[in-house]
Formats: structure tokens, C-alpha cells, sequence
């Protein structure tokens, strides 16, 4: 492989493709498109793509999950030059770089149901050629990447690492916070060699703050999980604390701020409706 796509992505002439327009995607390919990348989002749910091109925000899209990402303000002028909407797969043809954000839901039996990422990874497959670029951005558990994704690829008849480049990057985006968003969140990007690496890191840093390499697609996807577990360890702490408080009539929030004051092995969990 040679560095024809790096050159695409230094003169922001490789076009993007993001495949799927939920909360992250919808505000990932509006980006790509705002900082000069002619960028198509692709999505299967008509009904989405009818309310992006309506001009809707994200905050109207999903009422439940508000974001400052895209929201407040119709899709700008200069970002839909740029940006192409469709749900017909022959539009991907046209892609260098494909960036995988659909959703990644549990069971009912509370196992992965990964049937969104193989599909779209399917699709992808159909339009692989030599020297593209595939990032992986769903919520996946180690090995994902590897054990499911690189195998549906390379039934396009071309080998991850040698023909064209994989990397996994895991969505970070927290709806509702006003501080922290899609370009001030440092992204993880590992690859499947050092290659695929660079090419992820080059790209995401023509559109965020700071991206931050790590050695594998194993630590990368291993890093989602670990945020996803001290996350979910800590609400599920906070909300038994908070029933247990209750009844003992102890005022949570007083609480919390007076075990903040102590300025080491602490961090302030707070109770709320999720």
C-alpha cells in the first residue's frame, strides 16, 4: 500500500462515508463536512434521513438525548455542500474512508447483538478496495474488531493490514454535556498495524483537539469497556446509596460534597433518573 490516502486526507480530498446518522454519527459527519471533507451519511432509516435533510437538530431527532454537538442551529450552508444523504449503498462506491457508528444494542439475555455492525460491515464489503480506510466506532467487547468485523471485510477479497487499512476509535460523546463534546473529547484510535493507526490518528486530528494512539485494537476497544464499566459500577453505587440515605434520612447531596472535600481516592457520583 502506498500513501496515496494520506495525501487525500492532508488535502482533505479523501471522502468520508459515516454509516449510520444516530447521536454519534449524525454529529461526526456534520464535523468531517464543517472542516472541508466531502462527506456522505449514510443511514437505512428513511425516516432519519428525511429529518436531517428537513433541517431538523439533533435535539429534535432525539428529544431524550440533547447534544450542543449539531444543536441549536439548522445544517449549516457549508456543511451540506458537503455533506450527501442517502440510504442507496451504491453511493459508498465513492468512499476512501468508512467510519462505522451504528448502534450496538444488549439482548434480551443481555448478550451483544452485533446484528447492525454486521450488516453495515456487510455493506462495506461490497465497496472495499485497495488502500481505503475502515474505523470501527461502535460500542464492541475486545477482540470484536478482529473476531467479527475483519473477517465480513475481507470477504471483499482483501486482507485488513495488508490491502487496506482497520482501525477501531470509540465513541466518547456524553448527550447533554455542554463542556465536553465531539471536538474537546481526545479520541483513541488504535489499528490493526501501525499504519492503519497513523492513518486513523491523521484523520480525526484534522477535526478534534486531541487523539491519543494506543497499540492495539484490542486496547482501544478494551478502553471503551473499562469507561463503560467504572460508568455503570458507580451509578448502579450512587443509586442504592442514595435508597439506603433515604431511609435513613441523610441528605445525599450534603453528603456528596462534604466527601468531595477530601482530596484524594474520591470522586463525586451524583443520583439521577437514569
Amino acid at each position: 500500500m502506498n500513501s496515496m490516502l494520506e495525501q487525500k486526507i492532508k488535502d482533505k480530498k479523501a471522502v468520508i462515508s459515516v454509516l449510520g446518522l444516530g447521536h454519534v454519527g449524525y454529529p461526526m459527519a456534520s464535523l468531517f463536512a464543517k472542516n472541508g471533507f466531502c462527506t456522505i451519511g449514510f443511514d437505512v432509516a428513511e425516516k432519519r434521513l428525511n429529518d436531517i435533510i428537513q433541517g431538523k437538530t439533533l435535539e429534535e431527532i432525539y428529544p431524550l438525548l440533547p447534544t450542543t454537538d449539531v444543536a441549536k442551529e439548522k445544517v449549516l450552508e457549508d456543511i451540506t455542500k458537503r455533506l450527501t444523504l442517502s440510504r442507496k449503498e451504491q453511493i459508498l462506491g465513492n468512499a476512501d474512508i468508512f467510519v462505522v457508528a451504528v448502534p450496538t444494542p444488549l439482548k434480551e439475555n443481555e448478550t451483544p447483538n452485533l446484528i447492525f455492525l454486521e450488516n453495515t460491515c456487510k455493506t462495506i464489503s461490497k465497496f472495499i478496495k485497495p488502500g481505503v480506510l475502515v474505523i470501527i466506532e461502535s460500542t464492541i467487547y475486545p477482540g470484536a474488531t478482529e473476531e467479527i468485523v475483519k473477517p465480513l471485510l475481507e470477504k471483499s477479497g482483501f486482507r485488513a493490514g495488508i490491502d487496506f487499512y482497520l482501525c477501531y476509535s470509540p465513541e466518547r460523546i456524553d448527550p447533554g454535556r455542554i463542556d465536553w463534546n465531539i471536538q474537546n473529547i481526545p479520541k483513541i484510535v488504535g489499528g490493526i498495524n501501525k499504519k492503519s493507526c497513523d492513518l486513523g490518528c491523521m484523520l480525526y486530528s484534522q477535526i478534534v483537539s486531541k487523539v491519543v494512539p494506543v497499540s492495539s485494537l484490542k486496547v482501544a476497544e478494551a478502553t471503551k469497556m473499562l469507561e463503560n464499566l467504572f460508568r455503570s459500577v458507580n451509578i448502579a453505587l450512587i443509586y442504592d446509596i442514595t435508597k439506603l440515605f433515604e431511609k435513613l434520612e441523610i441528605d445525599i447531596w450534603e453528603t456528596i460534597t462534604a466527601a468531595s472535600t477530601k482530596p484524594f481516592t474520591f470522586m463525586a457520583h451524583y443520583p439521577g433518573p437514569g
